[in-house]
């Protein structure tokens, strides 16, 4: 299946999609930190991740892509927010379903916050009148999909007349579920740690103590961090969000954040911590990416 993956950031919904089986040929994101970062990890899709705003962008017609994804900006609809009614980032759905009425694709799937439903009617009934069926909104959350994490995302699926619709996927075993320690014990590169601890210098001593008192699954009072707790999915990882290690008396690193998001342990992140973290916090898991890729690939194989 061929695929055009919007507002793609890093690249953590291309990279889900791909472990599904769905080949993404083109990408674009406006973040151009955020496409260097996709295009060094994903070398193998056909045209890359392109810098482009989405309001001027053109897509690939007659290319034979097959179903077209990706994630709005959330910021205006997401409870972390201020939800400013006006926010113009909230008018980037449109430019989503925009792409999709211009490609045609056999299916389409738009990840949200749950905050979203407030337009869903308006944008379900503008895509519906142009030929597609639209599926209930799936509200999945990353935790029942292997991911050691806390995150409900609302998942809108919709598909053309004469094609299956998708069935929701179902969660993975209780026994497959990952706590947020077993993740961070299995994450392979150990050099990360040490060297990123070496170069926070909120660590100072008071700074250690501090954290040393906060109990798992608590705010620390001063800094406001959440330490996560090693026996529970760790909560929902924010683009501004900092997170103590369950053991250490340190933050986590943004290798060991990425970890929390289901990113693989070899994938390549910017130098520059604030873009990590905020490149990370914004991306799809890639798990969950993945379970709702095998949703939409499981029409096509039937």
């Amino acid at each position: 299946m061929r695929a055009l993956d919007l507002f793609a950031g890093a690249g953590g919904f291309t990279q889900g999609m791909k472990q599904a089986g769905v080949f993404t040929v083109e990408a674009v994101d406006f973040n151009q930190s955020a496409v260097e970062t996709y295009n060094s990890n994903h070398s193998d899709v056909n045209h890359w991740c392109y810098q482009r705003d989405i309001r001027y962008y053109e897509p690939p017609l007659r290319s034979g892509i097959e179903l077209v994804y990706g994630s709005p900006p959330c910021q205006g609809f997401s409870s972390q927010g201020k939800r400013i009614p006006g926010d113009p980032r909230n008018d980037l759905v449109w430019e989503f379903f925009r792409v999709v009425h211009d490609v045609r694709p056999r299916y389409f799937v738009m990840e949200n916050v749950e905050g979203v439903k407030k337009v869903l009617p308006h944008v379900i009934n503008w895509i519906s009148e142009r030929g597609y069926q639209v599926l209930e909104p799936w509200v999945l959350n990353a935790y029942d999909y292997g991911v050691p994490q806390n995150r409900r995302r609302l998942f809108l699926v919709g598909h053309l007349p004469g094609t299956p619709a998708p069935s929701k996927p179902p969660p993975v075993p209780h026994i497959e579920k990952v706590t947020a320690g077993e993740a961070l014990a299995k994450l392979t590169n150990s050099w990360d740690a040490d060297t990123w601890t070496k170069e926070l210098a909120l660590h100072t001593p008071d700074v250690v103590e501090r954290y040393e008192r906060c109990p798992p699954g608590t705010k620390e009072p001063i800094s406001r961090f959440t330490r996560v707790a090693y026996g529970s999915p760790a909560p929902t990882i924010t683009a501004a969000g900092r997170f103590i290690h369950p053991i250490k008396p340190r933050i986590l690193t943004p290798l060991e954040v990425a970890c929390l998001q289901s990113f693989p342990d070899n994938y390549h992140w910017p130098a520059s911590k604030v873009q990590a973290y905020l490149q990370i916090g914004n991306a799809v898991p890639p798990l969950l990416g993945e379970a709702v890729g095998r949703a939409i690939m499981q029409c096509i194989t039937n």
